[in-house]
């Protein structure tokens, strides 16, 4: 939650129960932005990994598992 999300909610908390439904949203919302970078950090992850297969010699594949162009020793599609 951006410090500007945290302002406002502290704003809406000091406005009474009213803003429930408004603060649900707002943590229904940081709740997709956390899993988006979940996802994105997981794909990094998948990518740092195959580069270290490749630099210690012991895989060659595509690191997400697909059957798609080849990479050269780099991680770089060829």
């Amino acid at each position: 939650m951006s410090v500007a999300d945290m302002v406002r909610y502290a704003e809406l908390v000091r406005a009474g129960e009213f803003t429930y439904p408004e603060r649900l949203e707002m943590f229904r919302n940081t709740r997709a932005e956390v899993l988006a970078k979940i996802d994105e950090l997981r794909q990094t992850v998948a990518v740092l990994d195959y580069k270290i297969d490749v630099y210690e010699g012991q895989n060659l594949g595509d690191p997400t598992g697909s059957t798609g162009p080849t990479h050269d020793s780099e991680g770089i599609r060829a």
